[in-house]
């Protein structure tokens, strides 16, 4: 079959936001190189209608100067359009990736509200052991450092928490947004 009808072609990975930004930057300064060369070329048809006497001479490096300003107006349009297209490129990639830090926020609330969910009973604790409030929010503060440093690297998560001195362990699996 495939002799017949040859084999499936492999597809072109798709451009990454900042492959396709750099294609249009830089088709956006080819552009502008032309627009310069099409204004030094209007300051040389500019003098050469001061020197020339009025006329068919004259006329003609008119006819040529508008045929160039023509020009110029359409390489602005297209230098425009690409300026737009890249600002839309940009927007999109900034949603995007609001998107992604809204799940990973989601992910590490639910997480944290189910731990300290957990952890509310040992709050009794607290007040039997008595230690200064400071390391009970040292506590708290590392253990959500490590929970988001866990969260944004790794896809499965093993918990081990202390229930009122019963190891409790929890396995948390989550899709990451790469």
């Amino acid at each position: 079959m495939r002799r017949l009808f040859g084999a499936k072609k492999e597809k072109e990975p798709q451009p990454s936001h900042q492959e396709s930004t750099d294609n249009m930057s830089k088709r956006g300064d080819t552009i502008d190189e032309k627009i310069k060369k099409l204004d030094a070329e209007l300051a040389r048809y500019k003098d050469q209608i001061k020197k020339t006497r009025p006329g068919p001479a004259q006329e003609a490096i008119k006819a040529r100067a508008t045929r160039v300003l023509k020009q110029k107006r359409v390489y602005k349009s297209q230098r425009d359009l690409l300026f737009n297209q890249t600002f839309n490129l940009d927007q999109v990639a900034f949603a995007a990736d609001g998107i992604k830090d809204s799940q990973q926020t989601v992910c590490s609330r639910d997480l944290l509200f189910a731990i300290f969910s957990i952890m509310t009973p040992c709050q009794n604790l607290y007040s039997v052991h008595s230690p200064s409030p400071m390391v009970f929010a040292r506590a708290e503060a590392l253990l959500f450092n490590f929970l988001t440093y866990a969260l944004r690297n790794w896809n499965v998560i093993d918990i081990y928490i202390i229930y009122c001195g019963v190891n409790v362990s929890t396995t948390l699996i989550y899709s990451s947004a790469a």
